[in-house]
């Protein structure tokens, strides 16, 4: 009897497993926008950081889990009303009768606007309020019942907003396990957004002063911890670590945060 043994790299097995899911997030996002085109796939490469991470995450929630997967994002899109958003995208990504999809944004106005052009789907639930005010955010949190299993900031772009929406949502709004994504990270660099970040910065040793935050030099601090454990604070890095980080994944303009299921307080050792 003549046997064939066939070898097959891990990345085809599971490609056979389980498809392309960048073409899988893509193709979603092209279809649900028609014929506007999300700009997280037509001027940005997202599907590439969604493919990898999320549409593989939703799975494992789906499957091992077996309850729905529950989402947020920052930020409606209020600068072109009528234009196709990403809750558009979301809408179509998330099928599962108790997926639940919550997106945040500043401007109600913006929102009712929205709401009127039929461009906010039924299922999208909102959230009113400021991503730089942790008292908004409190209340985010107090209403949608927190525990989400991803959260996307695509809201004002603005250094000082990122860095407290992440500093606050880490901690009281994403599960263990959870994906904490940033888009739209080539913004931050932006020379006018110097005059409101003193305040959360470091300070220059030398002066006194305080130096600008930017969230760039924050992402690269980090790295330093999670691949450098023993480094030290002040020599190599200023910005903490946020507890249970078990990984980024920056791509082109953008990043992506896994937080630990468990052993939080034990710097990128945990599951």
């Amino acid at each position: 009897m003549l046997l064939a043994v066939v070898i097959v790299s891990v990345a085809s097995f599971l490609s056979c497993v389980h498809g392309d899911d960048v073409k899988t997030f893509l193709d979603i996002a092209m279809n649900a926008t028609y014929p506007q085109v999300s700009d997280k796939v037509q001027a940005h490469s997202y599907h590439e950081m969604y493919g990898r991470f999320l549409i593989p995450h939703i799975r494992d929630v789906h499957g091992m889990d077996r309850r729905g997967y529950k989402f947020m994002e920052i930020g409606a899109g209020c600068a072109s009303i009528e234009k196709k958003k990403g809750m558009q995208v979301w809408d179509r990504l998330f099928q599962q009768r108790n997926d639940s999809i919550w997106v945040a944004e500043l401007k109600p106005r913006c929102i009712l606007k929205m709401d009127r052009a039929g461009v906010v789907p039924k299922r999208v639930k909102m959230l009113i309020g400021d991503q730089g005010s942790e008292v908004d955010m409190a209340r985010w949190v107090n209403e949608s019942g927190g525990g989400f299993d991803a959260i996307v900031d695509d809201g004002s772009h603005r250094n000082h907003h990122i860095y407290k929406s992440l500093q606050y949502l880490w901690r009281h709004a994403l599960a263990p396990g959870g994906l904490y994504i940033i888009e739209d990270l080539q913004v931050t660099r932006d020379a006018r957004d110097h005059r409101d970040v003193e305040s959360l910065g470091t300070k220059d040793p030398a002066t006194g002063k305080g130096t600008p935050l930017f969230m760039a030099d924050v992402i690269k601090d980090y790295v330093e911890q999670l691949t450098v454990p023993t480094s030290a604070r002040g020599e190599h890095w200023n910005y903490i670590i946020p507890p249970g980080l078990k990984g980024i994944y920056c791509q082109l303009e953008a990043c992506a945060f896994m937080k630990c299921k468990n052993g939080p307080n034990e710097l990128a050792r945990c599951t």
